[in-house]
Order: C-alpha cells, then sequence, then structure tokens
C-alpha cells in the first residue's frame, strides 16, 4: 500500500493502528529515555517541551543555565531528533484515527469533520515549537524576551490544539461505543 492508497481508499483499521503504534514507540522512546536524560542535568526543571502553559524569558535562561553545555547537547542531539520525527507521525496517526472513528460514525462529511485536522495543526505548531528550542539551544544566551515569548506562544497553541483534539477523540470513542453496545444489546 502506497501512501496514495492511504488517502484514496477507505481506511482500514489495521493501517490505523499500525501508524499509531509507531506513532506511540517514538513517544515512550522519548518519555522513558531521551527527556529523563536531559532533565538529568535540569536538576528537576521541566524541560520546554513539557511546558504546555509556556514560559519566559527567566524560565528559559534559568533551564539553560543548570543543563550547561552538555545538558544541552543532549537536548539538541537526543531529545529533538526523535522530537522532528514525532510531530510528522503524531499528526498523520491521530489524523487517521480521527477520520477513521468519524467515517465509522457517518459524520466525515459533516462539520464535525473539521476536527480531524487538529492533530496536523498541533504537529505544526510542534515543529514551529522545536525550531524555537534549537534556536534557544545553539543562541544562549543571547536570544530577546521577544524571541522566547514567540516560541513559548508556539508551545501553548501545540498543546491547546493537542488537547482539544484528546477531548473530541474521547468524546467521540465514547460516542463509538456507545453506538456499538446499543446495537449488541438490541
Amino acid at each position: 500500500m502506497g501512501i496514495r492508497d492511504l488517502f484514496s481508499s477507505p481506511l482500514q483499521g489495521r493501517t490505523v493502528l499500525i501508524f499509531i503504534i509507531v506513532t506511540n514507540v517514538i513517544y515512550f522512546m522519548m518519555i522513558l529515555w531521551t527527556i529523563p536524560y536531559v532533565m538529568s542535568f535540569a536538576d528537576g526543571l521541566q524541560i520546554l517541551d513539557m511546558r504546555p502553559l509556556g514560559y519566559n524569558q527567566y524560565d528559559v535562561n534559568q533551564l539553560m543555565n543548570e543543563l550547561g553545555i552538555a545538558g544541552r547537547s543532549a537536548y539538541l542531539y537526543r531529545q529533538i531528533p526523535l522530537d522532528m520525527i514525532y510531530p510528522f507521525l503524531f499528526g498523520l496517526s491521530n489524523y487517521l484515527l480521527l477520520t477513521w472513528l468519524l467515517t465509522k460514525l457517518y459524520l466525515l462529511n459533516s462539520p464535525w469533520a473539521l476536527l480531524i485536522y487538529l492533530p496536523i495543526i498541533a504537529a505544526l505548531f510542534d515543529y514551529l515549537e522545536n525550531i524555537g528550542i534549537i534556536y534557544l539551544l545553539d543562541t544562549h544566551p543571547d536570544y530577546s524576551a521577544f524571541e522566547v515569548s514567540v516560541f513559548s506562544f508556539f508551545s501553548v497553541v501545540k498543546s491547546s490544539f493537542s488537547m482539544v483534539y484528546f477531548v473530541s477523540l474521547i468524546i467521540f470513542l465514547l460516542i463509538f461505543l456507545w453506538k456499538k453496545w446499543i446495537l449488541k444489546s438490541n
């Protein structure tokens, strides 16, 4: 199955599941390996990726100073490479998952179908966040409060779209399961 077939034929649950599994393998590699490794240099401070409410110049300076050269290098060369793969996989797999689910609920041709773009928008802002983090890591301490606020905005928008997506997904999953239960009961 080529990428063109993926979008031109009806989605198979198995295809969606494969994408979700691959995405989560990368996610768990970050959560269990690269993020704890980077945070081991940070004396308990959260890395910028893990701050859904954003950060300011003081937060960034504190983190960058605590990380030191070795920690900033670990962030740049261990965490960021995986986090440059993850947004693509997150956006695609969750787009496919919600598309599959809305198809099963006969809602893909309704206004609700616009929600399938939430993970793609979140992924785009994740890339902008990552570019900002790379810039901050490369230019420390020569960045402005304005630059930090722009990159923080990207983090907040990424988190917001991700949260709205997951709430939507949970709601549609519950509707799907409820409909299956009703059909099975009758």
